[in-house]
């Protein structure tokens, strides 16, 4: 009885390229439709703090985060070996700390702030002027 191999090359091309035209029609479609979401974004005359929009943003980080560490540290302790699950389950845990505290130094800057039409400046840097009171970032 003998074997046949499939010649993966002959496989993996024809993908490469579906996944290549499906980026690029991605890209494109990104571009386009990007410019139309400023329509979307109305300022209202007076700001309020709505308890019910602070508590759901409270409620969804804690589903996020609880799905985060324990949901990638098993998922990444399951794949290796039973000797580097603890080092898995840091990793997972240091990547998470890392990019909270990205957001915080950076983030919240770049996303909020009006610099330009693609990306904020850095007026809000380390959250400076962002206080109890403040409504707007």
């Amino acid at each position: 009885m003998t074997l046949h191999y499939i010649n993966q090359s002959k496989l993996l091309k024809p993908m490469q390229k579906i996944i290549k035209n499906f980026v690029v029609v991605a890209a494109l479609l990104l571009i386009l439709i990007c410019p139309s979401f400023s329509a979307f974004a109305q300022a209202s005359s007076i700001p309020t703090l709505d308890s019910g929009d602070t508590a759901w943003m409270l409620v969804s980080t804690l589903l996020v985060l609880m799905m985060t560490l324990p949901g990638l540290s098993l998922f990444y302790g399951g794949i290796v070996h039973k000797d580097s699950v603890l080092a898995t389950m840091m990793q997972s845990f240091v990547s998470a700390t890392t990019v909270s505290v990205l957001w915080v130094v950076f983030g919240y800057s770049l996303v909020f702030t009006e610099h330009n039409s693609l990306i904020g400046g850095f007026n809000r840097l380390l959250l400076a002027g962002i206080g109890k009171t403040s409504l707007h970032g």
